[in-house]
This record gives structure tokens, C-alpha cells and sequence, in this order.
């Protein structure tokens, strides 16, 4: 459904295309029965992400999945920060509208290393940033912290 909305969205009416988006999000992202059909849901609101037309209505509809960061089934989760992180790129949403960071940093204490890694990078990496980068400002950032640190702490700062 949604690789086809993506595709044919100019063609869909407004109404049926937000019907279709509060059914996934509503009903089928909430799916108790099956985990498969909750990351399904994730996976497919992130292929939608892709449409440049889609992202009004979907900045209405993704707060309505923020709870499902605390979804039992760690490949749900693993679906959701991937949509996240998605989300990161785009100007027009932000990923902490969509789930609170709040809820990232209690989820972050708790998660298993692959997805505590993609929260890290959520919270962390900025979107205009290289890898080379990233690791150049770490280092920077973590050579001011030590040497303010070594001042306060009555070192070698004269």
C-alpha cells in the first residue's frame, strides 16, 4: 500500500490518502497480533518519506505512532528508529515532534546495542555531517572538555 501511495500520490485524493495513512497508524501499527505487521508499517511510512508530497500529511500522522519506541518486539523498534532516522534528514518534520527525546533517552538506557547504536546516531550525529567530520569535531569537542577539565581540577592550566 504504501509503495504505491508513494508512487501515485498526486493521483489520490487528499481524504483517501489520510484514511489509508490513519488506518496504518492507527490500527495496524498498534497490531497486538503480529510484530511483522507493526515493522511492516514502519518500513512502508519510510518509503513514503521519499515522496516530497507525502511529508505534510505525514508530519500529522507520525506523533500518533510515538509510543510504539517502547513496542516489546526489538524489530519493531529497530523499524521505527529506522524511520527516525529517516525523518532526521527532512527540513520540514523533526524527529523529536515525532517521538519526544525524552522517550529516546529512557528507551537508550534499556536497548540492546544495534538499536541503542541508531538512537546514538539520532541524538548525536547531525544531519550535515560527514563521518570524517563527526570524528574531527568528537576529538575537538573531547580536547576542550579534558582541557578545561585538567584547569578546573587545578592541573596544568597556568
Amino acid at each position: 500500500v504504501c509503495r504505491i501511495m508513494g508512487v501515485y500520490w498526486e493521483l489520490i485524493p487528499k481524504p483517501i490518502a489520510v484514511a489509508y495513512l490513519g488506518q496504518l497508524v492507527g490500527t495496524l501499527a498498534g497490531d497486538a497480533s503480529s510484530t511483522a505487521v507493526r515493522s511492516a508499517v514502519f518500513k512502508g511510512l519510510t518509503y513514503l518519506l521519499d515522496n516530497h508530497l507525502c511529508r505534510p500529511v505525514l508530519r500529522e500522522a507520525l506523533p500518533r505512532v510515538a509510543e510504539m519506541i517502547h513496542d516489546p518486539c526489538a524489530t519493531v523498534r529497530r523499524a521505527l528508529l529506522d524511520l527516525l532516522v529517516t525523518v532526521k534528514t527532512i527540513r520540514t518534520i523533526k524527529f523529536w515532534e515525532v517521538v519526544p527525546v525524552a522517550h529516546l533517552l529512557a528507551r537508550l538506557e534499556i536497548e540492546a546495542p544495534d538499536n541503542a547504536k541508531r538512537i546514538v546516531e539520532l541524538l548525536c550525529v547531525p544531519p550535515w555531517c560527514t563521518p570524517r567530520l563527526f570524528i574531527l569535531c568528537t576529538c575537538v569537542y573531547a580536547s576542550v572538555r579534558w582541557s578545561m577539565f585538567v584547569c578546573v581540577s587545578g592541573g596544568l592550566c597556568t
